[in-house]
């Protein structure tokens, strides 16, 4: 019984798992931003690379 009790006392445990949900919500987050920022984002990245060409030729 007191291994039971001792093992539902110890938080060493909750502390990685705070961290765990932490990353998948930011990482969540992340993938949500960049899936909705897509298609501006090649499409500046093809303006640049159109404007840097244009001024070297």
């Amino acid at each position: 019984m007191k291994l039971v009790v001792d093992f539902l006392r110890d938080e060493s445990g909750a502390t990685a798992i705070e961290y765990g949900v932490i990353v998948a919500v930011v990482g969540t987050g992340l993938l949500t931003t960049l899936q909705s920022l897509n298609g501006s984002v090649v499409t500046f990245y093809d303006r640049f690379i159109a404007s840097v060409v244009g001024a070297v030729d």
